[in-house]
């Protein structure tokens, strides 16, 4: 069963804000990134035939750096926007990414979807703790955030160092 999701009959007596909340479980979420709720606040504005919802999404993902392997909690807060049209209402914005449509006997507008998506979208293909982020030594494994682990620099790892190795030809004669 949906959890977010807003009475219709409330945004056609002229509903103009929501305040949502959800379990990560019940949005369907990735239990090890999303542990704690996701709260959604939705400002309802009228259109022809419709509403448009401008949205504030706001939770806390749990992951661990790319870099160092540290487990991090930062804030997201996500700014979006849906329209809910009616079946008929022949008002459609080909340009808008999230339409719901409804139908006139329809009881709820669902927006786990929608929040779904946002919050998927919302995540950084590479996930670090902190631009300066260190990592790992590649010798002894050791998290370099924590200090230096003594290990000496490896020689640069170069396509031309096999030129390196090569005689070089006595000029002198």
């Amino acid at each position: 069963m949906p959890s977010m999701r807003i009475q219709m009959m409330e945004i056609r007596r002229g509903l103009d804000r929501a305040d949502l909340s959800a379990s990560p479980s019940d949005l369907h979420l990735l239990a090890d990134w999303f542990r704690r709720d996701v709260a959604l606040v939705a400002k309802i504005t009228q259109l022809p035939g419709g509403w448009a919802l401008g949205m504030t999404i706001r939770t806390l993902v749990h992951r661990s750096c790319d870099r160092c392997l540290g487990e991090v909690e930062l804030p997201v807060e996500i700014e979006d926007r849906c329209v809910v049209l009616e079946y008929g209402s022949g008002v459609a914005d080909e340009e808008e990414d999230r339409l719901i449509l409804v139908a006139p006997e329809q009881e709820w507008v669902e927006l786990d979807q929608v929040v779904r998506d946002a919050l998927r979208l919302s995540q950084p293909e590479y996930f670090v703790c902190r631009e300066d982020c260190a990592g790992l030594c590649p010798q002894c494994g050791s998290n370099m955030n924590e200090g230096d682990c003594g290990c000496r620099p490896l020689a640069p790892d170069s396509p031309l160092q096999a030129l390196a190795r090569l005689k070089r030809p006595n000029r002198s004669q």
